[in-house]
């Protein structure tokens, strides 16, 4: 960018000292949880589209006490809601009744009062298209099954559960998308005619993935991170939107188990790798202190291991101010992103590493994946030889599917230590990493599709997984998932 005489070069680092973070998208929860949802309205008087966060909370009653007086029914509602809503969440409550055994809801709940509330209570609420998302609010609490954060769904409801026609449906898909929800539910009937999927712009149809729930439940192309940005899902009944819009606990533990097996496994073949007589040296760029679990500089895995940190300069006091140790028991090695390349550092370490080893070795380094790509780090200058046994690159930050996972880089950074002393065939075996463009990344598809459209989830659901697998792998029941 030229201003005048005088040029200005516009960088990430520039970007991120003059300009705030953007305020994210509102959503209705932090993390998924039991009854509530998220439902779409729209505000008449201003022609747009608007959230309307549904909650609905059991109300216990000990002993024999009689509900409160004043629930008429056994759903009580609040939130400023009109007549035609206060309809809907009595037909919602009619239609989970009706679908109760294929919700997995449990008759003798079904008694319990149930406080069903309409957040923003300023602002007055009406219209049929919120009864889907009611009842799913309802179902979820009376089931047990919490609800996926990042779901919206629009559409009415029957006596029956039968999800039928709503209107505005381009306002609502915006309003989703600026909520941060990654899936909307929607009539099948909002398909085609009018008021439909079929006659949005063509350019707006390019940014959304639109699948029937049969063809959801099919194999079909995975949702793209770099061209969709949001999955509609079109539905005829209440229990097809509870199977998109619920949690499965039991799946994500039998995933949980794989893990578990795949770790042992591990185990096993580090044990006999530790016989080997081929050192590892795991160079590791940290951004912050933070970002190092404490199983990765645990006294006892840095002996595994000739651990090299590469940090900068003005978070080295503070790097061995959280970590004292490792100014005795590995390198600290200064490295500015903004000024260096790592190929001429990298090849710095091998050679001293090969009189400091006394053996041959092999290198693994692990940094953010674009910093690897964009960095041009030339592995044809590190070619292994007698002494040197070649280099792995890791990327702690990022998936397959182009999804950046940074709250998972302190459980990656010591996953990776340990994974750095496989050999090759047994990294292509691995239940959770892949080759891109020779960096070894995480591959997430293990993840079904439902739950890895939310950023945050897939994050989670990692770290629990990778905690599992690292108490099989290091055999201690203390490692933390977070």
């Amino acid at each position: 960018l030229q201003l005048g005489r005088e040029s200005v070069q516009i960088t990430r680092e520039t970007i991120k000292q003059y300009l705030e973070t953007p305020d994210p998208p509102r959503r209705i929860n932090e993390d998924d949880r039991l009854g509530e949802m998220m439902g779409l309205g729209v505000n008449i008087e201003h022609g747009v589209g608007s959230v309307i966060p549904i909650q609905a909370t059991l109300i216990r009653v000990t002993g024999d006490e009689e509900p409160t007086r004043g629930y008429v029914s056994m759903i009580h509602a609040t939130g400023n809601i009109e007549k035609i809503m206060d309809e809907s969440r009595i037909v919602a409550t009619t239609a989970i009744l009706h679908c109760a055994e294929e919700l997995g809801i449990n008759p003798d709940i079904s008694h319990v009062p149930v406080h069903l509330h309409f957040m923003g209570a300023s602002t007055p609420k009406d219209g049929p298209s919120a009864g889907g998302a009611i009842a799913l609010a309802l179902a979820s609490v009376l089931s047990g099954r919490p609800l996926r954060r990042d779901v919206a769904m629009t559409g009415e409801i029957d006596t029956h559960g039968r999800i039928t026609q709503i209107g505005a449906l381009a306002l609502k898909l915006e309003t989703a998308c600026d909520a941060g929800s990654m899936t909307l539910i929607i009539p099948r009937e909002n398909l085609f005619g009018k008021d439909s999927i079929e006659h949005l712009s063509d350019a707006l149809k390019r940014e959304l993935q639109v699948f029937t729930y049969e063809e959801w439940k099919r194999d079909h192309e995975p949702f793209n991170y770099e061209h969709h940005l949001l999955q509609v899902l079109a539905v005829d009944n209440i229990v097809q939107a509870a199977d998109i819009a619920f949690i499965d606990e039991d799946e994500l533990d039998r995933l949980e188990t794989q893990f578990v097996s795949h770790g042992r496994s591990t185990a096993k073949v580090l044990a006999q790798a530790s016989q080997s007589s081929v050192p590892s040296i795991y160079a590791i760029f940290v951004k912050d202190p933070e970002e190092l679990g404490t199983e990765l500089v645990s006294e006892s895995q840095l002996t595994e291991c000739r651990s090299i940190f590469l940090i900068h300069p003005e978070k080295r006091s503070t790097m061995l101010s959280s970590f004292p140790w490792l100014g005795e028991d590995s390198q600290l090695v200064n490295f500015d992103p903004t000024k260096e390349t790592l190929t001429p550092l990298l090849q710095e370490l091998e050679g001293s590493s090969k009189g400091a080893l006394g053996a041959p070795a092999r290198l693994s380094l692990v940094a953010p994946y674009f910093l690897l790509i964009q960095d041009g780090i030339n592995l044809d200058t590190l070619v292994p030889d007698p002494t040197f046994k070649g280099m792995k690159l890791f990327a702690n930050n990022y998936t397959l599917q182009g999804v950046k996972i940074k709250g998972c880089k302190a459980m990656l950074n010591s996953v990776f230590s340990f994974l750095s002393m496989l050999d090759t065939d047994s990294l292509n075996e691995c239940l959770f990493l892949t080759r891109h463009e020779g960096v070894y990344v995480i591959d997430a598809s293990f993840i079904p599709e439902k739950y890895r459209l939310d950023f945050k989830r897939v994050e989670q659901l990692l770290c629990r997984f990778l905690g599992a697998w690292m108490r099989e792998v290091t055999g201690k029941q203390d490692v933390c998932s977070h």
